[in-house]
């Protein structure tokens, strides 16, 4: 019966003939433990990228009571809010409280993956999973840490698990918490339902007991959501709440396609898959070797079914939104993982006495996890971490986090100058996508664009620019930041960086500078424009 049998592990040798294959798991799960615990601590190093920094200053801007979406705007759903300010609440402000909360967060997906693979298999396999999730989540980097679909992992899992005991008002409201980090993550809710009513009808319950359950679970998906419609009404960022998620960011996935997106939803399904694939090879083949390994009969295939069909709703989310950025897979892969590190366990039970092909099963788990390209960064940059803890001058400098258009350095360097020159209360509008200027510099903006994305998208171009500029006029920041080279095809549709639309049509935004700030300093990519009545009251 689905989720029901305590059975523990199958066909594992009885008396002296366990002895060698307990020690090698034992061995085999420190490893994993100890290789996840250094993984997770290099993390708390890494800064923020674009996205994240956005969350930090909305999560930031709330507790200072300043709303989502009406006073600090983002195109994410509220969730990520929410959490962002819970790390500045726990851990105060600035780049390393978002990591401490996710490092917690990753804790708290090894705690559940634990709980669901003690009934049916030894508890050294979730150590497996485990590691095998971290490794899949952190091995992008900073610029993919830290995102909705980051924190989504362990509700999720604990989902799944809430499920499976059936505290299904619990369920679902991690069902309904992970939908506001990302609607398609709410789709394990649909598993859930379904998931019930199997086991109640299998157990005997007539058509009434299931659907109370099922009332049950949807009620707590529609707390979360109640609460959050009442916050927002009470802090009065409903409207501008309906219309960042029902018109801009409809029109944002309909227009702005990223480059070799494809033709269709088929292939945008065969690309997501295919992605998973490459990007983690790992996971499909531990998958594998486990269905090979008799997962597909092992008491426990219940509960990878349900966790897979949870993770498919992700997967899904990623092809229709046809955007194939490596983090929005991340949701999905914890459930896979922990299913992955069953298969692992189950191939080195079933090949005990066999110790070459244990061998190469060990041998083919390293070299899948190692070989990935982004994967050699994350060593890189553990061993690397690792370096500085010994000799703290060997610690990567900002240039190892540097991409693209994104120059740590210049970030660091621009907001240092901002915050040693800056009275108290000035203020810091950036004409620019650079809203860790405003986190490292402890200055906040005027208006509630954090970016200036909607500036810079056809269908909002015009009211938000007016909007942008009555902000500016109402109180004039003390430092305007001009960014050069900030090209985010995926995001705005085109090529332009920042200062291209300055310079060739935002008219107002120009006058405004002429006619009230001065060139102070200019700093990789970005001109730092002081106001001159500010200038002028220094002297």
């Amino acid at each position: 019966m689905l989720g029901t049998s305590t059975t523990k592990d199958q066909g594992l040798s009885a008396g002296a003939d366990r002895a060698p294959a307990d020690r090698l798991g034992t061995a085999l799960a420190l490893v994993a433990l100890a290789i996840s615990a250094l993984l997770i601590v290099q993390m708390l190093a890494l800064p923020l990228g674009r996205d994240q920094a956005t969350f930090a200053v909305i999560g930031s801007g709330m507790l200072e009571g300043r709303a989502p979406y009406s006073e600090a705007w983002d195109i994410k759903p509220p969730g990520i809010f929410f959490l962002y300010a819970l790390a500045d609440a726990l851990f105060g402000p600035g780049e390393s409280a978002p990591r401490l909360l996710e490092a917690v967060s990753l804790g708290l997906t090894g705690w559940g993956f634990w709980a669901l693979t003690r009934p049916h298999l030894d508890p050294r396999a979730a150590a497996i999973g485990f590691l095998l999730a971290v490794v899949a989540i952190l091995q992008f980097g900073f610029w993919h840490v830290g995102q909705p679909e980051t924190f989504a992992a362990p509700l999720l899992v604990w989902a799944v698990l809430a499920t499976e005991r059936r505290y299904l008002f619990a369920a679902g409201a991690l069902y309904g918490f992970a939908a506001l980090l990302k609607p398609s993550f709410a789709g394990g809710g649909l598993v859930a339902l379904i998931y019930v009513g199997v086991l109640l009808s299998r157990e005997g319950a007539g058509p009434g007991a299931v659907l109370r359950a099922a009332a049950v679970l949807v009620a707590g998906g529609l707390s979360v959501f109640a609460a959050t419609a009442l916050y927002l009404h009470l802090s009065g960022a409903l409207p501008a709440f309906v219309w960042t998620l029902f018109v801009f960011a409809p029109n944002y996935l309909g227009d702005v396609a990223p480059e070799g997106g494809g033709p269709g939803l088929a292939h945008d399904t065969a690309k997501t898959l295919w992605r998973v694939s490459k990007l983690w090879p790992v996971l499909p083949a531990a998958i594998a070797l486990g269905l090979v390994c008799g997962l597909w009969r092992h008491p426990a295939r219940g509960r990878a079914l349900h966790l897979c069909a949870v993770a498919a709703f992700p997967l899904i989310g990623v092809a229709l939104q046809g955007k194939f950025f490596a983090y929005h897979y991340l949701a999905a892969l914890a459930p896979l993982a922990l299913v992955a590190g069953w298969g692992v366990w189950l191939g080195l039970r079933r090949s005990h006495g066999w110790p070459l092909v244990q061998g190469a099963i060990l041998v083919a788990l390293a070299l899948l996890l190692a070989l990935p390209r982004p994967a050699a960064g994350l060593w890189d940059r553990t061993l690397a971490q690792g370096r500085a803890w010994i000799a703290p001058a060997a610690a990567p400098g900002p240039a190892a986090y540097s991409t693209n258009s994104y120059d740590r350095p210049a970030i660091e360097a621009a907001a240092a100058y901002l915050r040693e020159r800056a009275a108290p209360g000035a203020g810091l509008y950036v004409w620019g996508f650079e809203p860790s200027l405003y986190l490292l510099s402890g200055l906040r903006p005027p208006t509630r664009f954090v970016s200036n994305f909607p500036q810079r998208v056809g269908w909002s171009a015009e009211a938000s620019r007016a909007e942008l500029m009555r902000d500016l006029a109402a109180a004039p920041p003390d430092y305007l930041v001009i960014e050069s080279g900030d090209v985010m095809r995926a995001v705005t549709g085109d090529r332009r960086d920042s200062r291209a639309v300055y310079d060739e049509e935002f008219a107002a935004l120009r006058d405004f500078v002429g006619a009230r700030y001065a060139l102070a300093e200019t700093i990789g990519p970005f001109e730092i424009h002081q106001r001159r009545a500010t200038l002028a009251a220094r002297r």
